[in-house]
């Protein structure tokens, strides 16, 4: 057609700027209806976080872009168009691209044989068709499996839970917020005055529970630690820090990344260890608790020594889970007095029996009233919900993806069979059947089709593996799970492509004959 323009007395310079204006007036009508539709989308996904603000910025950015896409997309199509001759258009066969001529002495030209030639001698589209829906198909499937593969229980069981399913812990406050006698370091107060948790008849109790495997106690002592965050500005928490003997203190400095855990240096100057995020070591940070006499104190700490704590959990755990700092048990006496430092016991449960434990260690602890219970399911929960619309994202991102990547396969495929009508007809005038014709389309169309599942297939997996151990390394919640349901989807789609495109072919053919199809070239 631009060869036809140009002897017509079209020069390079108008074809140069009609095909531009043509790939434009595609983005001019295409990125508004994407940016309505991804409105649309979110807003029905998330309705709560919509703003006006926010869209109006993305929908900016997000326009911008795709007209800067449609121009390097269209930018080799505009340097062939400019430079196509008169004679070339008049005479190039759509389909031929760069084909290579054969020496054979004979070739057998079968249906099947003719699909395959027909794919061999345009490597590149072939490439390119394999590629656009095998690459979709592969971030489907590396999506549905990360997704499908978050374990919040596993997460769960190795930062918070590694001794047991449920953990019984020294309440924190003593009387209400309208009491007098309520302060913030209540449990400090009853470890240091009668701990609970040291109770013979308490562990009676909950050892004649049916369904109690084991049951661990762990020291530790609630206080405040503040240390520089980000900014500049302080941050401080407030929680149960573990408190560890002399042996205990030993063991850490295994998965120590830096400093020295010496357990009488530590508790001589009050040395503690934390997570290697948070300080390095010889830094001062503030500790603070209560006192033997109830006042608060109020201490400089020095860094002895950090650690990772996914190191920590993993070969050496503590409860607590993934404590930001850790003393050593004399420090914590000397600061609060307290000498029964049992702050969490923790219960392993036989398989099946986790409710009916629960009730009854709730029944003993509400008797008490000096005990709280903590479950994993709470934490479980927790975790869950923080990942929920990460899983909704990949999902709805995986599916976007691999829709566009067949309706763009579908387009190749029906824009190719149109610019290959003048073959189709030669085929027929040296004696071609539409019945071979249509078994030469279908092998075609399943090749295309075999190697994107293939591709999907192997880029997927691989994808899947390195997403999945990187996300494990990083916060142990990945269980690796198939996406069969997706898989089965991806055929199903695979299937669907293939129907409607011998099911068009086929109709297309019976439209078409041999010198109208030749004729239109």
């Amino acid at each position: 057609m631009y060869g036809s323009q140009r002897t017509i007395g079209m020069t390079k310079k108008q074809i140069k700027r009609m095909v531009r204006k043509e790939g434009l007036r595609y983005a001019f009508t295409g990125v508004p209806l994407g940016l309505i539709a991804g409105l649309l989308i979110g807003f029905i996904v998330y309705p709560k976080g919509f703003q006006i603000k926010t869209v109006a910025i993305y929908a900016v950015l997000i326009a911008i872009v795709g007209v800067v896409m449609v121009n390097i997309a269209i930018f080799k199509p505009v340097r062939v168009a400019m430079n196509t001759s008169p004679i070339e258009g008049a005479r190039y066969l759509a389909y031929s691209g760069k084909a290579k001529a054969s020496s054979k002495l004979h070739r057998n030209l079968s249906p099947h044989n003719l699909a395959r030639i027909n794919i061999q001698r345009n490597r590149q589209k072939a490439i390119l068709t394999l590629v656009m829906l095998g690459v979709s198909g592969a971030l489907l499937l590396g999506a549905s499996t990360v997704a499908g593969s978050i374990d919040p229980e596993k997460q769960a069981t190795f930062k918070h839970y590694p001794a047991g399913s449920i953990l019984l812990q020294v309440k924190n406050q003593v009387g209400s917020s309208f009491d007098k006698e309520s302060e913030p370091y209540g449990s400090s107060k009853l470890q240091l005055e009668e701990n609970p948790l040291e109770s013979q008849t308490l562990r009676h109790d909950l050892e004649n529970i049916a369904g109690v495997e084991k049951i661990t106690a762990f020291n530790c002592v609630h206080m405040s630690i503040t240390f520089p965050g980000g900014s500049g500005s302080l941050t401080s928490i407030m929680n149960d820090f573990p408190t560890l003997n002399r042996e205990q203190l030993a063991e850490k400095q295994a998965v120590l990344s830096s400093g020295t855990a010496d357990y009488d240096d530590m508790t001589e100057r009050n040395g503690i260890l934390v997570a290697e995020n948070i300080a390095s070591v010889g830094d001062t940070l503030q500790l603070e608790g209560r006192s033997p006499d109830g006042s608060t104190f109020n201490i400089n700490a020095v860094v002895a020594g950090t650690y990772d704590p996914t190191d920590l959990m993993e070969r050496n755990p503590v409860v607590p889970g993934s404590p930001y700092f850790m003393m050593t048990y004399d420090m914590a006496k000397n600061l609060t007095g307290i000498t029964d430092q049992t702050g969490i016991l923790a219960l392993k449960i036989t398989p099946n029996h986790f409710d009916e434990v629960l009730s009854a260690v709730q029944e003993i602890a509400e008797q008490s009233g000096k005990i709280s219970v903590n479950t994993i399911e709470q934490t479980i929960k927790n975790i869950q919900y923080r990942y929920s619309s990460s899983i909704k994202a990949l999902y709805m991102a995986a599916a976007i993806l691999f829709t566009f990547g067949s309706i763009s396969l579908m387009n190749m495929l029906m824009v190719d069979f149109q610019n290959r009508k003048r073959e189709f007809g030669l085929l027929e005038a040296v004696g071609a059947t539409q019945k071979q014709l249509k078994a030469m389309l279908s092998r075609e169309i399943g090749i295309y089709l075999g190697g994107s599942l293939v591709i999907a297939l192997v880029f997927g997996s691989i994808l899947s593996v390195i997403v999945c151990r990187r996300l494990d390394a990083v916060n142990h919640c990945i269980t690796l799970v198939l996406p069969w349901l997706f898989l089965l989807a991806l055929v199903v789609v695979l299937a669907v492509i293939y129907l409607i495109f011998t099911a068009y072919a086929k109709s297309e053919l019976k439209k078409t004959s041999i010198l109208s199809a030749i004729r239109e070239e």
